[in-house]
């Protein structure tokens, strides 16, 4: 039965789906060991050469990767096509050695096109054999409890059954990645943070800044885009501000974190207060307020213009004041979020009609246009055909991700 289980640990990064590239991407930039990294829907792994560099790596992935939901240890995989095998190779796996003792067992998971689809089933399953297999390698009489204290530390077994194929894997984050810390105060609908950062990396928005292009949102909210868009440029680390449950697990630790916390803080650049890279609005100046508040506990206030202003109200020229150059990102109110449909009509003209010429359609000297939203008709309502869409999840919302670039002219859209 051994031989029928792969043993390589490995790092798993599950993603928002059409995250993937952007998290991939990230990786490389990470000074991994050698490894080999694989891309599937929903997921980016990367196994090291070498299982001693795992507590090293799941640290560095913590703090530094910004698109990403939560960093994962693979821990082992087989393939089971009915409940008995399901139990007996959990049971065979050395959960004695993964797993620290007394922590509360917590399973979760999901099954993908396999023969075993009941996932209530499946955990109780899996919880079984665990703790049937601790019980015999603690010597006790079978039947007995294992003391399970949550008070004392949480082990997340996740479980991931495609194909028939069975995957485990050990959380390490805890609380997923895109709660930064730097945003405790929110109003209706933000983006998460994981993909504001993504959807930065997609339009190029590093690349461009140094070309000396700024960063607006006119539609800021609590000012996701823009805080992020700072912490990129500033190289500062997204896992900075907050604590990982991988800090108390035996196959991690702490001193792996303390290490790696070394290495995300000698990322970060030195920025001059006085460089403002990144501006934004919004009507409420409440929200305004929030989102400043928001920027100060990331550490980039410094870096961000806040203003109180009506979107309906902003010119062209109001923007190529602050720079010659400008991305401007929306994550605007649209129909099963927050506004009405016409309230996403008048909004998605107004983004329009800042960025693009009203008669060819190109994009006005200077601008870029990004947006995200879920409204189908966006490019109805704007007028014109995007030169580029990704589709994305905002949460379990899907997306599209509509991007303007091109200095020529546009026809005009036709359903």
């Amino acid at each position: 039965m051994t031989n029928q289980i792969n043993y390589k640990k490995q790092i798993i990064l599950p993603t928002l789906f059409g995250v993937e590239a952007s998290t991939a991407s990230e990786l490389k930039q990470l000074d991994l060991p050698e490894g080999k990294t694989v891309v599937t829907d929903g997921q980016v792994s990367f196994t090291p050469g070498e299982e001693k560099e795992i507590p090293k790596l799941a640290a560095r992935c913590n703090y530094n990767c910004r698109t990403p939901e939560r960093v994962l240890i693979g821990l082992a995989s087989f393939r089971a096509k009915d409940f008995d095998a399901l139990y007996d190779y959990t049971r065979e796996l050395p959960w004695e050695d993964w797993l620290d003792r007394d922590y509360a067992i917590k399973v979760s998971g999901y099954s993908i096109k396999s023969k075993l689809y009941g996932v209530p089933s499946m955990q109780s399953i899996i919880k079984k054999a665990i703790v049937d297999r601790l019980i015999l390698a603690r010597k006790l009489a079978p039947g007995s409890h294992i003391c399970e204290d949550k008070k004392k530390g949480e082990l997340n077994i996740r479980f991931a059954a495609v194909k028939d194929e069975i995957n485990f894997s050990l959380d390490t984050s805890g609380d997923g990645l895109h709660k930064r810390g730097y945003r405790p105060l929110t109003h209706m609908a933000p983006i998460r943070e994981t993909l504001a950062a993504a959807i930065l990396d997609y339009l190029f928005f590093l690349r461009n800044l140094k070309q000396g292009e700024v960063l607006f949102d006119p539609v800021c909210g609590s000012g996701t885009f823009l805080i992020e868009g700072a912490m990129m440029a500033s190289g500062l680390a997204p896992g900075l501000m907050r604590r990982f449950s991988g800090e108390s697990l035996g196959l991690v630790g702490v001193k792996a974190f303390k290490q790696e916390r070394e290495y995300a803080e000698s990322k970060k650049k030195q920025i001059s207060d006085k460089d403002k890279i990144c501006f934004g609005s919004d009507i409420s100046a409440k929200i305004i307020e929030d989102a400043k508040n928001n920027a100060r506990r990331a550490g980039v206030e410094s870096m961000i213009d806040f203003r109180t202003a009506d979107l309906l109200q902003i010119t062209y020229e109001d923007i190529v004041s602050l720079s010659p150059r400008a991305l401007i990102i929306a994550n605007p109110p649209y129909g099963e979020r927050m506004a009405s449909a016409d309230e996403s009509l008048i909004i998605n003209r107004a983004l329009g009609g800042i960025a693009l010429d009203s008669h060819a359609g190109m994009n006005k000297r200077g601008l870029r246009l990004g947006v995200i939203t879920a409204d189908s008709n966006f490019e109805a309502e704007i007028g014109f055909k995007a030169d580029k869409r990704r589709k994305l999840y905002n949460g379990m919302i899907p997306c599209q991700l509509y991007q303007y670039f091109k200095t020529s002219a546009r026809e005009k859209f036709e359903d």
